[in-house]
């Protein structure tokens, strides 16, 4: 568990981030329709894209939930007119999506056309 003083030298972090990162770029990210990889590399040293869910439907059902609910987070976001907490929530919607076709395809391939090995 995070100590008080570690968690208010997160948000200390998590706003000068969002100062110097985030606020001067997010409208080209926003035409763009991307994140640049360096400022999610940023955003990943301090410890900024952990997400913790339960486990208790399996990996998979897990990064459903997941990007459902960071979907319906960006989507919140942009209603409120905080696009710089869109940008990164639904770029990590996507990734789990994401992870989620890949994984399927390959156990698709996997059951279709047996181990490679």
């Amino acid at each position: 568990m995070i100590s008080n003083h570690e968690f208010a030298a997160l948000l200390d972090q998590t706003r000068e981030f969002r100062k110097n990162v985030v606020d001067p770029k997010v409208t080209l990210w926003e035409r763009e329709r991307r994140v640049a990889p360096e400022a999610l590399g940023a955003a990943a040293e301090l410890g900024l894209l952990r997400l913790e869910v339960t486990m208790e439907h399996g990996e998979h059902a897990t990064k459903l939930e997941a990007a459902q609910l960071l979907s319906d987070r960006a989507e919140i976001a942009v209603a409120d007119g905080a696009q710089q907490n869109a940008v990164l929530t639904a770029a990590h919607a996507k990734k789990f999506a994401t992870e989620i076709q890949t994984d399927h395809i390959a156990r698709t391939l996997k059951a279709t056309y047996g181990s490679a090995e």
